[in-house]
């Protein structure tokens, strides 16, 4: 008698266990195919694109870290290039 209401336990045990996973699934694949649009970095508002002069890469004007240099302005992709561009004029 003993050995059913264990097993009879276990079975209602599975079948929570199953449950409970089967409602995280179907919420973890409901979140990934949400409707709404992924949101991307600063988008240019006109699309100008200026050239990195450390990196070479282009990046948006108006996302771009700015400095004036000598006078000269200037746009970086990010601090880090911008401070890499400053030690390489400072070397000579």
């Amino acid at each position: 008698m003993r050995n059913i209401v264990i097993l009879v336990l276990i079975i209602v045990a599975l079948a929570i266990v199953r449950s409970l996973v089967s409602d995280v699934s179907r919420a973890v694949s409901k979140a990934m195919k949400s409707d709404k649009p992924k949101e991307t970095p600063k988008q240019a508002k006109q699309g100008r694109f200026v050239r990195d002069p450390q990196t070479g890469a282009y990046v948006d004007e108006d996302s771009a870290v700015h400095a004036e240099i000598d006078g000269k302005p200037y746009c970086f992709e990010s601090t880090e290039s911008r401070d890499a561009f400053l030690r390489s004029r400072a070397r000579g």
